[in-house]
């Protein structure tokens, strides 16, 4: 599968760290657990960190990492998922911190909160089948102006 990390062109270095996330937890890791998020499309990339941006990043360079994770290194997630899932923050890192601690392979699939129809993989930095997940390529981004009109 190729997924996509958009990620400020200064952290590029640490983009597959998931110090980012272990210091502000994501909604499917707990406080101080490593995890890398990566979208299924660019354009989902965008929009999951459009959604936490506080100020207007036009003028930030950003990175736009293309990745591969073969389908073998991808664990479904079998939980079921309660009504309010997207605000439950309790339930979601719940379940990420339990697969992050015991997860048998080094990416899992979830549901995005921001388009629950598309998928994202959180990815364990410290799973040693972490080394199989290559990334294709870097390519600047640049965010579009508009986006930012209605904030």
């Amino acid at each position: 599968m190729r997924a996509w990390r958009l990620v400020r062109a200064e952290r590029a270095a640490d983009a597959l760290s998931g110090k980012g996330a272990s210091l502000y937890p994501g909604r499917w890791n707990r406080p101080g657990q490593p995890a890398v998020y990566a979208a299924s499309s660019l354009a989902l990339a965008v929009l999951e960190v459009f959604v936490h941006l506080e100020v207007p990043q036009v003028e930030v360079p950003y990175l736009a990492l293309e990745l591969w994770v073969s389908d073998d290194e991808i664990e479904e997630l079998s939980e079921d998922f309660p009504k309010n899932w997207t605000e439950n923050l309790e339930w979601s890192r719940g379940v990420g911190g339990h697969w992050l601690e015991n997860g048998q392979k080094p990416a899992l699939r979830v549901p995005s909160a921001v388009v629950p129809y598309e998928p994202i993989l959180v990815l364990n930095p410290k799973h040693p089948g972490i080394s199989r997940i290559r990334v294709l390529r870097k390519v600047p981004f640049y965010w579009d102006r508009r986006l930012f009109k209605a904030r």
